[in-house]
């Protein structure tokens, strides 16, 4: 969580939030480095391969999400469903 508050933090912000995007990778690719021995270039190859696979698996996530609908509605999803439910998901 501590790489994550330089692109929350001002992330309403278009500007800012890119900065604080990219920020944030500098101390997460830093703190990968400093906690787990590993070098820069480790550090890099492994934040440049898995923030990828993690957006791909968050769009087939959601995609699988939308395809699911609810038994004896006509067009309304899960997604759907439970946003109407509880609004704060």
């Amino acid at each position: 969580m501590y790489a994550a508050n330089p692109a929350l933090l001002p992330g309403w912000i278009p500007v800012a939030g890119i900065i604080g995007f990219i920020w944030s990778l500098f101390i997460l690719i830093q703190r990968l480095k400093v906690c787990s021995g590993l070098s820069y270039l480790h550090s890099i190859l492994i934040v440049m391969v898995l923030i990828p696979l993690l957006v791909i698996l968050l769009i087939l996530l959601l995609g699988l999400t939308e395809s699911f609908t609810v038994v004896g509605s006509d067009k309304s999803s899960v997604l759907d469903v439970m946003m109407a439910t509880c609004p704060f998901i």
